[in-house]
């Protein structure tokens, strides 16, 4: 397991052949053909996309079959397979916890946490450590207070472990700003903190559409703790931009009459 696109490599064609031949135009038609993204991917951008544009339940419901199924499906090594199985469980258990289902929630982010640990088990990776941390973390605002304090710091232990096995883990380093930006205080929150983590993130260049808007709804939150709502609020357009009806995005715009 070593990245989150997990796509298969295209097989170099040599170039004079194609010259030979006279077929160059269609190589290249193959060759796109060849890069795009694997059905399980496909699925799970819907899945994604679905659950942060707060789409019907329905309609997220019928993309996390579909995305489990393509990654039964996929001849996938079993350390791929089952991080992406990871990954589709903690998008449901977030559509369920926007909906404020803790219950149905939780049993989705706890067999993510399963899986993660399973493929953990077959070998030490940065993703594997960082759902570790994103399922973790979420169990601890799903669960009761004796869960939180039993397992509260384990969350950003395990985003750290993600980024010192790779620095440019965005998701990881998304995970950590937030875990500096949402708290209060006393729970260890530090808003300040949170939106250099973020800028940080945002300096390595992210292309995952759910990393910017992690980015962008994260430096919204922060810096309107910080009391610089005008600033805040643009932040918020251009998460808003990228899901226009996230309901969260949305309450903290309307909350700062941005």
């Amino acid at each position: 397991m070593r990245s989150r696109n997990c796509d298969i490599p295209l097989s170099v064609v040599k170039w004079k052949l194609w010259a030979v031949s006279g077929l160059f135009f269609f190589a290249l038609l193959a060759g796109a053909q060849a890069q795009e993204s694997p059905a399980y991917r496909r699925a799970f951008e819907e899945l994604r996309d679905a659950m942060y544009d707060f789409r019907p339940l329905e309609q997220v419901e019928s993309w996390f079959r579909e995305v489990m199924s393509a990654v039964k499906a996929e001849p996938l090594m079993e350390q791929d397979r089952l991080y992406w199985s990871s990954r589709v469980e903690y998008m449901m258990g977030r559509a369920y916890q926007s909906r404020e289902d803790k219950k149905q929630a939780a049993e989705h982010y706890q067999a993510g946490l399963d899986y993660a640990r399973q493929a953990l088990g077959l070998g030490e990776f940065s993703e594997g450590w960082r759902m570790m941390a994103e399922n973790q973390g979420q169990l601890c605002l799903v669960k009761d207070m004796a869960y939180l304090l039993a397992y509260g710091p384990r969350g950003p232990q395990y985003a750290q472990k993600a980024l010192k096995l790779d620095p440019r883990n965005i998701a990881a380093q998304v995970y950590l700003a937030a875990a500096k930006v949402y708290p209060p205080p006393i729970a260890g929150g530090n808003p300040a903190k949170g939106v250099e983590l973020f800028r940080q993130a945002l300096a390595l260049e992210p292309t995952e559409k759910d990393d910017l808007f992690n980015i962008y709804s994260g430096m919204g939150v922060g810096l309107a703790k910080l009391h610089r709502n005008a600033e805040a609020a643009s932040w918020l357009n251009r998460a808003l931009e990228l899901y226009p009806n996230n309901a969260f995005a949305l309450q903290e715009l309307a909350r700062i009459g941005g």
